[in-house]
């Protein structure tokens, strides 16, 4: 199993990234560019600038797309005013096989 979690560093993959877990990049330092095709097991961008040049081949989540609590598992959450999911549930979840995001 592998995660990309990445915090106030920038990342940039000239050609395809292929990830057998979440590619995810939290806060709003570094930036996140892959100039290929994104493979993994999500793409979660919380409070962070990212851009896949290719398709994304996964579910995906970023803040610009509405309400995190409307997309993602209540469980992810510590508290009901919380706007971001924790970071160590979304890890411990994706490692235990649960689900992120909620079923449409």
């Amino acid at each position: 199993m592998c995660n990309l979690l990445k915090a106030g560093a920038t990342v940039v993959v000239l050609g395809n990234v292929v990830a057998s877990g979440i590619l995810f990049g939290a806060h709003n330092d570094g930036v996140l560019r892959i100039g290929g095709d994104l493979h993994a097991q999500a793409l979660i961008l919380m409070d962070h600038d990212g851009f896949v040049r290719g398709q994304i081949n996964c579910q995906s989540y970023r803040d610009d797309d509405g309400e995190w609590r409307d997309a993602l598992e209540d469980y992810l959450f510590d508290g009901e005013d919380d706007y971001h999911p924790i970071t160590d549930k979304l890890i411990a979840c994706q490692r235990g096989g649960l689900g992120l995001f909620r079923a449409e």
